[in-house]
């Protein structure tokens, strides 16, 4: 429970409103100083996500598993709608080894939608490092 509210995962509808080509997801305590058009125009990119920047995600003693991996932050988030990838998910969600290695990352030991995303996309897909973008705000793409 964080402030007394139990975890929430609305963020996982994003996957589901296929009539848009994109969507962004803030979170409520996210402040836009300015337009954030390019979050819109990621092309092919299927998912995006922000690195986490919280010193306790890279305490080794903390996360010995995974702690140089655990790198999302889903405060903002761009993703392509996609029902395969929801599917995919909540069957994940119903293992107890991944619903574990999700418990394992949560502080305090209460699972998060940004440890389910970031663990379910260590397991299925290849990060491509951060984004690039030109000084007029285009997207150059990942790891470059």
């Amino acid at each position: 429970r964080d402030r007394g509210l139990a975890p929430v995962f609305a963020q996982l509808a994003a996957w589901s409103l296929r009539e848009f080509r994109r969507i962004v997801v803030l979170d409520a305590d996210t402040v836009a100083l300015r337009p954030c058009g390019e979050l819109f125009r990621l092309g092919s990119t299927a998912f995006a996500a922000g690195v986490e920047t919280h010193r306790y995600r890279s305490s080794t003693e903390r996360f010995p598993r995974k702690a140089s991996a655990h790198l999302l932050n889903a405060g903002v988030i761009s993703l392509r709608p996609n029902a395969t990838v929801l599917e995919t998910l909540l069957g994940f969600l119903l293992m107890p080894q991944f619903r574990s290695a999700v418990e394992s990352l949560a502080w305090p030991d209460v699972p998060t939608f940004q440890a389910t995303v970031d663990e379910f996309f260590l397991l299925t897909t290849a990060r491509h490092g951060m984004a690039s973008w030109s000084p007029a705000g285009e997207f150059l793409g990942c790891g470059r």
